[in-house]
């Protein structure tokens, strides 16, 4: 049982379901190109609807339900019955357990389209040895054949004759009631499920704008987040060029600084150097004077 329904709506909705079924098999029709015990009916719909909005086994569930109601009005001893329960299975089953796995419109098809496989297939085993074994009580193989024969001359034996008429008219049947369950599942589906309902339908409109609020929140928050982030590096980046430009200008003025040192010291060793030369040139070139007046030759 599917989580989302209440076990009263699940069950009320297999009974609901089983009794449209068991009402739709009472509505059988024979087709002109086919025998005229071979009957075709609408009753696997209901269960694969079921099969589709409530589960796999809810599918299986009114196949039971269904072939056990016509007991009542059976004319085949339960034959026909377990014959319809078995082929049945087959059908909804795989399809419902196919789109449980991915609830897409794809999936539904392709799960469909395996079990109307599955049943043509079934059919030919249950009809050779269940169906037509226990209606050579009420029928001679003869007169089962001879109606075969009459409409294709190749059905002279019984595998001949289920694999001309009865295989492809199950799978047929099969293609036909998926068609029908595509075309009404999309009106039926909220019904079963209560989502026609106001206040289960405002309650999931609540939760769903909740989620869209949460969605919307958290990636502001990473935005904002981010955004911090962001501003700290870019913070972090300035301070360090920076520190690196202030450690350039001071390594650039301390270089200034021992240029122009530099400088005053060879000016201050050139004024030196001129200073000697002087003192020594006025050493040489100043005369002696002597006692008496006169200028004296310096030795």
């Amino acid at each position: 049982m599917q989580k989302t329904l209440s076990r009263t709506r699940y069950l009320s909705c297999v009974a609901i379901l089983s009794a449209v079924a068991t009402v739709l098999m009472y509505l059988e029709f024979s087709i002109p190109i086919i025998p005229s015990f071979i009957k075709f009916e609408f009753s696997e719909t209901p269960a694969l609807i079921a099969s589709y909005a409530l589960g796999p086994f809810a599918g299986v569930l009114i196949c039971f339900f269904k072939n056990l109601l016509h007991l009542f009005g059976t004319t085949t001893a339960g034959i026909g019955e377990l014959s319809n329960f078995i082929l049945g299975v087959f059908l909804v089953l795989p399809a419902g357990l196919i789109y449980k796995s991915r609830k897409t419109r794809g999936t539904a098809f392709v799960g469909a389209l395996v079990g109307s496989f599955l049943m043509a297939g079934a059919s030919m085993i249950t009809n050779y040895y269940v169906i037509y074994p226990v209606y050579q009580n009420f029928m001679p193989m003869e007169a089962i054949l001879a109606a075969y024969k009459a409409i294709c001359p190749l059905a002279d034996n019984l595998w001949k004759a289920l694999a001309i008429f009865n295989l492809p008219f199950t799978f047929v049947k099969g293609i036909v009631d998926t068609i029908v369950t595509f075309l009404l599942y999309k009106f039926l589906s909220p019904i079963i499920k209560g989502y026609h309902l106001p206040k289960r339908k405002k309650a999931i409109d609540s939760a769903t704008k909740e989620k869209q609020s949460n969605i919307i929140h958290a990636q502001q928050n990473i935005e904002s987040s981010t955004s911090a982030d962001k501003n700290v590096c870019d913070k972090t980046i300035v301070a360090e060029n920076i520190a690196e430009v202030k450690d350039s200008v001071d390594i650039t003025n301390a270089a200034d600084s021992i240029v122009a040192n530099t400088a005053k010291v060879e000016n201050i060793t050139q004024t030196n150097n001129c200073l000697q030369a002087k003192t020594v040139d006025n050493a040489i070139e100043t005369p002696t004077v002597g006692e008496n007046g006169f200028v004296q030759e310096n030795k």
